[in-house]
């Protein structure tokens, strides 16, 4: 992870879930029916009642036999069926409940299977999961519908677990797909986790009813010692009162224990930490998983108290005082996380307390969190997290500067390297960049700034400096820093030299508002680029003027082949010696509806951008080898017609098909056909270079070298390509007027082109003076406007018709 995700963010805590509070939900039923009685001092207090009872009984038989039997005997048939009212609901009520209990408790665990399925991406470990959690929930579904039959939430929670379930599959469907759709996983995990909830809802509804149930039985049981009451009275008053005292002791004790029965099991079988206390916070029972949870998280199954909240008094307090019938709370202790759920019983003063520990469920919301608001790639804050800093700079009113900046000609590194080599160009920048950035945008403002590095987008990178800042310093540093990232990069088997462009604008200055301030500073990244790259500008309002002019050269440039927008214009090129003419070279123009025509200087730079110059490369190719054949079929002599070949049709790696497909569709030979490749380009990665040269050479076409002397050739690798000729760049031609470090560069080209035996010819030829020397030189060829503009399809037919020499 980059050094930036350390970098103070104020803003970043805004983005912060709130905690899912159905994740700790208890798995219990009615939080009425819920007591301590399995404690110690509880026990204690059961045999205390029953050693009275029993010495009644005894008294009572010694006393009057007879009758006592007869009530005795009375009394035990309806204890039997007290009893076995108590039976059934232990075993009809707490099953269900069990079953409840264990179907929620596998409804929430396929949460996090599915969040952690969203996280790995690991299809066979979340299928097998899953298929286990819906076997587990299928089954415990199944003896709910044979305990409760079809109850209309019962059947809503199996229509839902249903509903539920699709919506796994369709997460599955989604992250096995490739690329995955990050934004329709997203929708489909919050789809999962509010059905959820609805599920969890639907199973309290179900709590509820046999909540109802044992209440309904409570109460059978209490008429039917009331009605054991009643006779007790009877015969009290026949014995004098004494079978009164009885009747109200086996009354209480039967009513006592049935209840201590079943909520003595109930505890002891929840897997669950349960833990119910007073409300001073002294644990009066913990059941086995509170103690078992207690000893893993510590080692020591002691001190059970530790397991409350940090602030389960004031919880309480709510509680009691009646505030809340039900409070939850998230803590962290033992270096875990947990939730809560606690319920007031006010029959007994006490709190029920339900743990559930969700260490594993907070770290996979983090992960995800982060997930969310980095970059893969780089580890740098992204896009989003971009959008959030400046939004909430924005809100506060809070000065700000804001940087983009630009790997200038990333796109030719892709073509010709690959992604997994820009992958790692893209980690370097940003490494630097965020290193850079720390060490030197402190200084900008005298009260501090704090300076955040983002990965803006695809080869843009953009910072954040907040506070009071001025504009020169802040101007200076921004390029203070993109010097220090516009360096070599030093890969395992190469080096790639980078240059950046960086655009700065500033909050309130050039911009009211997040969006406004970042389409600013795109117009002066466009404005860079026409430029040439590799500087630092602030904004003018002027650069979205240029911007807007280039977005409509770019959008009617897309249309400008089907529009028939786009002409070729010849210009033709001489042999000094007898001046007759030896080739023609393609030149492009485009006749704009509105505009006229437009210079190649304005649009030829936004094809090469934009991919354009590819399909309009391809198309050149086979309109000038048409012509070509045309002129030929007409007996007009046109030795060589010549082609440029831009950097990305170079680097395309379909260039020679093309040409091949060319010259068989328009039936040119060869030999007819020139391609003009610049120096620049050829050198970009000679052993690609060489590769396509000798591959195009071997279609027997003509290969020649453009611009040459205006980039860093190597005799070594010049020697390796398989070309015909050197063009010597304009620049020179034009200031050989009395400049003598032009004519020697001049001449060192031709020297050369001599020594490997290639032909020379010289562009931009425009006065007599200019063509003495290059034939003083020994130049073989020229091209300028001393012999001929260049001209349309029609005047350039007529030239050749005329068959015109140079003079």
């Amino acid at each position: 992870m980059s050094t930036a995700a350390s970098t103070r963010r104020p803003w970043a805590t805004r983005t912060r879930c709130p905690p899912d509070a159905t994740a700790f939900h208890a798995n219990v039923t009615g939080s009425g029916d819920h007591r301590a009685n399995a404690t110690p001092a509880v026990a204690a207090e059961a045999r205390a009642h029953r050693a009275p009872l029993q010495w009644r009984v005894q008294l009572v038989n010694a006393v009057i036999l007879m009758m006592v039997l007869g009530l005795t005997a009375f009394t035990y048939i309806s204890g039997q069926r007290l009893v076995d009212d108590t039976g059934l609901f232990i075993s009809d009520d707490l099953p269900t409940a069990r079953h409840l209990g264990q179907l929620k408790l596998n409804v929430l665990a396929q949460d996090p299977i599915l969040y952690q399925f969203y996280i790995t991406q690991n299809v066979a470990e979340f299928r097998a999961a899953r298929d286990i959690k819906q076997h587990a929930v299928r089954q415990e579904l199944s003896q709910l519908i044979d305990d409760l039959g079809q109850s209309s939430a019962l059947y809503e929670v199996r229509k839902q677990l249903e509903l539920y379930n699709e919506i796994a599959r369709q997460l599955d469907l989604t992250l096995s797909s490739r690329p995955i759709d990050w934004a329709q996983a997203q929708a489909t995990l919050t789809e999962a986790t509010t059905l959820s909830r609805q599920v969890n809802v639907r199973l309290d509804e179900l709590v509820d009813e046999i909540d109802t149930r044992i209440k309904a039985r409570a109460e059978l049981a209490n008429k039917r010692i009331q009605d054991i009451t009643q006779l007790v009275q009877v015969f009290s008053v026949i014995l004098l009162l004494i079978a009164f005292g009885v009747g109200t002791a086996a009354n209480a004790y039967l009513n006592e224990a049935a209840e201590r029965r079943k909520l003595a099991m109930f505890a002891e079988r929840n897997p669950s930490p349960v833990l119910s206390a007073s409300g001073s916070g002294e644990v009066i029972y913990a059941n086995p998983g509170a103690r078992e949870l207690l000893k893993e998280a510590t080692g020591d199954s002691e001190g059970i108290e530790r397991l409350l909240p940090p602030n389960f008094t004031a919880l309480a307090e709510r509680l009691r005082a009646g505030k809340a019938e039900r409070v939850g709370d998230e803590y962290e202790a033992f270096g875990r996380s947990f939730g809560c759920r606690m319920h007031y019983l006010a029959d007994f003063d006490i709190v029920h307390v339900f743990i559930a520990d969700v260490t594993e469920r907070k770290k996979a919301v983090d992960d995800l969190r982060h997930q969310a608001l980095h970059d893969a790639l780089t580890g740098l804050p992204n896009r989003r997290s971009y959008d959030n800093c400046l939004d909430a700079l924005v809100r506060h009113g809070q000065p700000a500067a804001v940087v983009l900046i630009n790997i200038d000609r990333f796109r030719g590194v892709i073509e010709s390297l690959g992604h997994v080599v820009g992958d790692q160009v893209l980690q370097a920048v940003a490494e630097r960049l965020d290193r850079a950035a720390k060490t030197l945008f402190p200084q900008v403002g005298a009260g501090g700034t704090a300076i955040s590095a983002f990965r803006f987008e695809g080869d843009i990178f953009a910072l954040i400096a907040e506070g009071q800042i001025e504009r020169e310093a802040t101007l200076a540093l921004a390029d203070t820093v993109r010097q220090a990232v516009d360096r070599t990069v030093q890969l395992a088997d190469r080096s790639i030299y980078l240059s950046l462009s960086a655009a700065v604008v500033f909050y309130p200055d050039d911009g009211r508002d997040a969006i406004t301030l970042t389409r600013n500073a795109d117009a002066v990244i466009h404005h860079l680029k026409l430029g040439g790259g590799s500087a630092t500008s602030g904004y003018t309002p002027a650069m979205n003027a240029l911007a807007l002019e280039r977005l409509e050269l770019e959008s009617g440039l897309r249309t400008a082949l089907d529009r028939h927008e786009l002409e070729l214009y010849f210009q033709p090129q001489a042999a000094i010696d007898g001046g007759h003419i030896i080739g023609m070279e393609t030149l492009l123009r485009w006749n704009h509806p509105a505009q006229g025509m437009i210079s190649p200087a304005r649009f030829i730079p936004v094809a090469e951008e934009t991919g354009l110059i590819v399909p309009i490369g391809s198309w050149v190719l086979r309109q000038a080898c048409a012509q070509a054949r045309t002129w030929l079929d007409a007996n007009l002599a046109v030795p060589i017609i010549a082609v440029n070949v831009s950097a990305r049709q170079f680097v395309a790696g379909n260039l020679p098909a093309v040409v091949a497909e060319a010259l068989r569709e328009t039936g040119l030979p060869a030999a007819y056909l020139e391609l003009e490749v610049t120096e620049s380009v050829a050198m970009h990665d000679v052993d690609l270079t060489v590769a396509t040269l000798h591959e195009l050479a071997g279609l027997g076409i003509r290969l020649s070298i453009d611009d040459f002397g205006t980039g860093y050739s190597s005799l070594a690798y010049l020697k390796r390509f398989p070309i015909h000729k050197l063009k010597i760049d304009q620049s020179f031609v034009r200031s050989m007027n009395g400049e003598k470090n032009e004519e020697a560069i001049a001449s060192a080209v031709v020297s050369l082109a001599s020594a490997l035996d290639l032909t020379t010819i010289a562009e931009g030829v425009e006065t007599e003076e200019q063509l003495a020397i290059l034939r003083a030189l020994g130049c073989d060829e020229i091209q300028g406007y001393l012999y001929s503009r260049p001209l349309p399809v029609e005047a350039a037919t007529r030239f050749l018709q005329d068959n015109r020499r140079l003079l």
